[in-house]
């Protein structure tokens, strides 16, 4: 029983770190937008984050395999939280503005995008039926923050104003479009597997390949290109993930050919 309710008081916790990242992210998202834009009215992005809120409660209330129902949390956060914000303090022309020796400059925007991750993990970690599947969990949550860094590397690149002021515009809506692009596959490899009775299954094999395919075609092979065409236009090195990206195409690729012969024999 002690053990039960040790379980249950740091699950809590755990959500309530969980609302207070989603809010706080929210606010300051609003407080940038409103900042150097010169606009109050602005602040009033922060009510993006109240459908996600409606919708956690909801899985909460409702559902008792709440880890088949997180990735549309997930969506929801990313369809009305991170694409919009996204789109519009990402942009160049917007970064520009920013004023490295203020607080609120390029380096606090990055810590604050970092929550991204942080929000899929508390997710997946506080969810009631968590303890049931310790090891899907655990990889499930070190696969998406791995790729979720690897994305905000990647829009780092634009918050280095140095070398982003010589970006195209191709280059930066590049960027923008594929990370969010990235984000909403995250969605369906959370959604993928059907978790129930302590066992895990994947719902459909071609959802499971879909995923793959659209991760290797949308992301991974897109993410390489730009970092190839920055690190030799631009100097920026990012030698790291180029290999992670590199190394991901070719694991994907045998992962696909492995549930193709799987599905055929």
């Amino acid at each position: 029983m002690a053990k039960l309710m040790e379980l249950f008081s740091l699950r809590n916790f755990g959500r309530f770190l969980l609302l207070g990242i989603l809010v706080a992210q929210a606010a300051l998202f609003s407080h940038y937008a409103s900042f150097y834009l010169k606009n109050n009215n602005l602040y009033a992005l922060v009510l993006l984050v109240i459908p996600t809120i409606c919708m956690y409660a909801y899985v909460l209330k409702e559902k008792n395999t709440q880890l088949n129902w997180q990735w549309l949390v997930w969506l929801v956060y990313v369809i009305s939280v991170l694409v919009p914000m996204l789109c519009l303090l990402f942009r160049i022309d917007f970064i520009k503005k920013l004023d490295k020796n203020d607080f609120f400059g390029p380096n606090f925007l990055k810590i604050t995008i970092c929550g991204a991750p942080a929000i899929a993990v508390f997710l997946l970690t506080t969810a009631k039926d968590s303890q049931q599947y310790d090891g899907a969990v655990a990889q499930l949550c070190g696969s998406i923050a791995l790729d979720s860094f690897d994305e905000l590397e990647l829009l780092e690149m634009l918050l280095h104003q140095e070398i982003a002021s010589h970006f195209s515009s191709g280059i930066e809506a590049s960027i923008i479009a594929f990370v969010c692009i990235s984000f909403f596959l995250t969605a369906m490899e959370m959604g993928e597997n059907k978790l129930d009775g302590g066992q895990m299954e994947l719902r459909s094999n071609r959802l499971y390949l879909l995923r793959l395919v659209f991760q290797m075609l949308l992301v991974n092979i897109p993410l390489l290109t730009i970092r190839l065409v920055v690190w030799t236009k631009y100097g920026h090195d990012a030698s790291i993930f180029i290999a992670k990206n590199a190394i991901i195409i070719a694991t994907s690729l045998m992962e696909v050919i492995r549930v193709i012969i799987e599905q055929r024999c």
